[in-house]
């Protein structure tokens, strides 16, 4: 039943891929977001997963 209330999937990206997460995001469940958030992190290369990191811990430093 919780399914039939979550936003689903991120659509294709018409006006900007970080406008529409950033839309997509804001409809999300807290579920959805933990779940597209860490599989999304799996999917990257060591690279971009050690660059995410360090966005990370500059946002957190500010």
């Amino acid at each position: 039943m919780i399914e039939g209330f979550c936003q689903g999937g991120p659509l294709p990206a018409f006006g900007g891929v970080m406008a529409t997460a950033r839309d997509w995001a804001s409809w999300a469940t807290r579920a959805e977001l933990k779940a597209y958030c860490f599989a999304t992190f799996e999917a990257m290369n060591a690279q971009d997963q050690a660059a995410f990191r360090e966005l990370l811990k500059r946002r957190a430093a500010s």
